[in-house]
């Protein structure tokens, strides 16, 4: 079995990143329509009941060593999927800023500030 090196790994985050920004893109395009769906059939943007099943069921595919850091993940994805909606919906709300600002101080400290 090849060892593979640290370079190597990074080259392979950096791919695997590449992947989730345009997975990531994409869903927020979704997202977005799914928010101007919401709009026309006055639905509210937040749906506790459809948010608690996705979270189940991503947490019943995810391993047991990442259960905990899967739960963050799309749970910081739903918070920006909401605020989004809310942004695009011309919504002046203050669960917007609250959702946006509360997904922002889940972003690690390390990042640089144009990633943040």
């Amino acid at each position: 079995m090849k060892i593979m090196k640290i370079e190597e790994l990074r080259a392979n985050i950096d791919q695997i990143d590449r992947e989730i920004q345009t997975l990531f893109e994409k869903r927020m395009k979704t997202a977005a329509e799914i928010g101007k769906q919401k709009q026309e059939n006055h639905l509210p943007v937040c749906q506790p009941d459809r948010e608690r099943e996705l979270l189940y069921h991503i947490s019943e595919r995810a391993s047991d060593d990442l259960q905990t850091y899967t739960k963050v993940l799309y749970s910081t994805l739903i918070q920006l999927s909401r605020a989004y909606q809310q942004e695009l919906s011309h919504r002046e709300s203050t669960s917007f800023t609250k959702d946006f600002d509360s997904a922002l101080e889940n972003v690690i400290p390390q990042f640089p500030s144009r990633a943040v």
